[in-house]
């Protein structure tokens, strides 16, 4: 495999674009190469209303491609490449939950795809996105998925190609990451996306909001058939910028009249690298967006077998870490039997001298018994008084068990919404208590379990 070649490809509707990046000997900078091929060969004049897309054409033309530009480029090396594709059959919700550890969003989130997919959520590769957090109090998330049949259908195809698929991800958020709006502002983008077809894509700063696809002249348009959810028509659009293609100019005249941009700006694009040329357009845009997601590591992956190797991996290293522990272990046992009688007299030593500190700790126990107790009777009027107003509580919580440590209380409970638990919380702090922090979250089904756990003040 070539290690000083690097490959970045996005691939379309009616052509596959590569951007090469290759570092040369003696050079601190490395060169980058941009190279688009139609999808079509150009003997292909037969009149389409849409070009056919790589999933109708097949893969045999994009193997074909792939092959003649990997041997004209590199010979017979493998090459390492990060993939971009079309959100045509992707998927992005936006939730809100409770605040939740870490280790249970993952948990969280397929509940939530299941409850609006449930057929579909074994078909999918997600990743997210926190938009929004408040420590204790909730979380907005951002998913997007890919169907694992399309993942599988390309990484067959790219290693028949030659090629070693470091990652994959849709094309909209690489190119939100090159033209970095501000994070306050909301930037359209308009791109071809097929003959008489243009892709929308609305950016809050760097993040895509909505991904839309504009068929142009297809009849009378309203503001609804281009939105398509009502909350999206309350979103302004403080820049627009377009690929100066005929479908993506046609798609801004359209949105002009209907009145959806016409008090964007036109947004400037950052520059492209200096030292390269013919780097410049929303087609190189994208792949160098890519290559500044995987730079600073924030690009997702949709390559389960990557993830998988990187899994068996770490399985690797917890298991030399536990033989080498085991080693240590053994010897320090060893030496620790030679000093066994050494200890023995240690002992008894230590035990006249622990018989003569337990007499004096005596009294410092009861002091602390007497704290104790008083804390834990505050606690428990605290605890009649939220049991009171958790029982008119209207909805479906049911406590199945709770626990009381002095100064903190455990509460095991079911419900069928996440307002339940947030009015919990709320119910709680007005009764004296601070602090809470949900432990566990568990959904199935139409019921959610969780324990929560909260300080007494």
């Amino acid at each position: 495999m070539s290690k000083r070649n690097l490959l970045f490809i996005e691939i379309t509707a009616y052509e596959i674009r590569f951007l090469k990046q290759q570092q040369n000997l003696g050079s601190k900078l490395p060169s980058l190469a941009f190279q688009s091929i139609p999808l079509l060969p150009d003997n292909n004049s037969s009149p389409q209303e849409a070009y056919p897309g790589i999933l109708q054409v097949g893969l045999t033309r994009l193997e074909q491609i792939l092959r003649e530009y990997r041997q004209s480029v590199v010979g017979n090396q493998k090459i390492p490449v990060y993939l971009l594709l079309p959100f045509e059959k992707g998927l992005m919700r936006e939730y809100k939950l409770p605040w939740i550890k870490k280790r249970d969003r993952d948990s969280a989130i397929e509940y939530c795809l299941k409850h609006e997919m449930p057929y579909l959520i074994e078909e999918l590769v997600f990743n997210y996105r926190v938009i929004e957090e408040r420590k204790g109090q909730d979380l907005r998330i951002q998913v997007t998925a890919c169907r694992k049949d399309v993942i599988k259908l390309y990484t067959q195809c790219f290693a028949k190609a030659g090629y070693v698929i470091k990652g994959i991800e849709y094309s909209a958020w690489a190119l939100g990451e090159f033209l970095n709006a501000p994070e306050s502002a909301t930037l359209l983008c308009l791109r071809k996306a097929n003959l008489n077809e243009a892709e929308l894509i609305l950016f809050q700063g760097a993040v895509p909001l909505i991904i839309r696809e504009i068929r142009i002249s297809q009849g009378e348009y309203s503001a609804p058939n281009v939105f398509f959810n009502s909350q999206d028509l309350k979103v302004p659009v403080d820049f627009l910028l377009t690929d100066g293609s005929l479908e993506s100019t046609e798609a801004a005249e359209l949105l002009r009249g209907l009145s959806l941009v016409s008090q964007a700006k036109t947004f400037a694009p950052p520059a492209a690298p200096t030292e390269e040329q013919f780097l410049e357009g929303l087609a190189t845009y994208t792949l160098l967006g890519e290559r500044q997601r995987v730079q600073a590591q924030k690009n997702y992956n949709f390559f389960e077998e990557n993830n998988f190797k990187r899994v068996k991996i770490l399985a690797l290293i917890v298991v030399t870490c536990l033989i080498l522990l085991l080693s240590a272990a053994g010897k320090v046992l060893l030496d620790q039997y030679s000093e066994y009688h050494e200890l023995q007299a240690d002992i008894s030593s230590l035990s006249e001298l622990c018989e003569q500190q337990a007499e004096h700790n005596n009294y410092t126990q009861l002091e602390e018994w007497n704290r104790i107790k008083a804390t834990s009777f505050k606690d428990l009027e605290r605890i009649n008084h939220a049991w009171g107003e958790i029982a008119d509580m209207k909805g479906q919580l049911t406590v199945t068990r709770w626990n009381y440590v002095p100064g903190k209380l455990i509460i095991y409970a079911q419900c069928s919404h996440n307002d339940e638990i947030i009015l919990l919380m709320n119910k709680l702090t007005l009764s004296g208590w601070e602090k809470p922090v949900l432990e566990s979250y568990h959904g199935q089904r139409e019921s959610i379990a969780f324990t929560l756990s909260i300080q007494s003040k």
